[in-house]
């Protein structure tokens, strides 16, 4: 009993046991770190504007990128108000020569100081900080003009305490079609292998289904569009909403809200995000709201693109 109330404790100073309903763990792997999609509640599957993340999500945008390399360094405060909880995180992807795509990720977060857990035999434990891990490839391969496959591979690994650690292998497999000013991409997300540690847990899988619009009205404005939705294998489901305008390719301003049924790891929220593109470099950042358990959040992006 006592080892399950450490492992408790952990969980909840990541914020995530607030909400989370079903037996699965590691929901942590469903945030979205790039700055463009956390403006835009959590969407952008079929997008590939942004596709430094592409190894966390849908590794198949990577070959229907304009750019050839787009990278970005993240930093996260989650959940500011209930908990501690920060997270840095790198990644990059990169489009050779429109028919594959490569891409890279790792996040690293740390949760708040846990002061009075204890053993099996009721001894205090000494104050430790639980963290989490995650690292992501993907390749993407465009054998059509308007077709293509991807498939990303992820260790994720969550350390509760000194001799406590979870961790699992995951995978994302897509398939994305585009057509003109349209992107649609389907896939299954979270694949992966059960973690332990006394009792079994699952990933969170999810069928995903994403829609992407994009239009250029002249050379100054273009506004884009993108619709997500996650079936949950857990019976959880998630539909996420985001819009993009654009003045000349160098100021963003970006919107959207994401619902959670009452079994998702992540609860109903509003964004908001801005950005600035000059020179190839990007500044961009998203404010979270309208959630009980994690207003407050904030993401903030530095990167470069060509």
């Amino acid at each position: 009993m006592m080892r399950k109330t450490v492992l408790l404790l952990a969980c909840l100073a990541f914020s995530f046991a607030a909400w989370a309903q079903s037996e699965s763990t590691f929901g942590i792997s469903r945030i979205a770190y790039g700055t463009a999609s956390a403006a835009k509640g959590f969407a952008g599957a079929a997008s590939s504007s942004e596709t430094a993340w592409a190894a966390f999500s849908n590794a198949a945008a990577v070959p229907f990128s304009q750019q050839t390399l787009d990278t970005e360094f993240s930093y996260q405060k989650w959940a500011p108000d209930l908990s501690e909880s920060t997270c840095f995180g790198i990644a990059g992807s990169y489009n050779i020569g429109g028919n594959f795509g490569i891409a890279l990720a790792g996040v690293m977060r740390k949760g708040e100081e846990i002061e009075d857990a204890m053993n099996e035999n009721g001894v205090p434990l000494d104050a430790f900080t639980p963290s989490d891990v995650i690292l992501g490839f993907g390749f993407g391969y465009r054998p059509l003009e308007w077709f293509s496959a991807g498939i990303s591979l992820g260790y994720q690994q969550r350390k509760l305490y000194e001799d406590e650690t979870l961790s699992a292998f995951s995978a994302n497999v897509f398939i994305m079609g585009q057509y003109k000013d349209f992107s649609a991409t389907l896939g299954v997300s979270g694949i992966g292998s059960q973690t332990s540690s006394g009792d079994k847990y699952d990933l969170p899988t999810s069928v995903t289904l994403g829609l992407d619009c994009s239009h250029n009205f002249n050379e100054s404005h273009s506004i884009g569009a993108d619709l997500d939705f996650d079936y949950y294998f857990d019976g959880g489901l998630t539909l996420a909403f985001g819009t993009e305008y654009s003045f000349r390719k160098i100021i963003f301003v970006r919107g959207g809200y994401h619902y959670g049924s009452d079994d998702a790891f992540l609860p109903s929220f509003a964004t908001l995000g801005l950005g600035l593109h000059f020179g190839g470099f990007k500044i961009s950042g998203a404010y979270l709201l309208g959630s009980d358990y994690l207003d407050g959040s904030m993401t903030f992006g530095l990167g470069y693109q060509f």
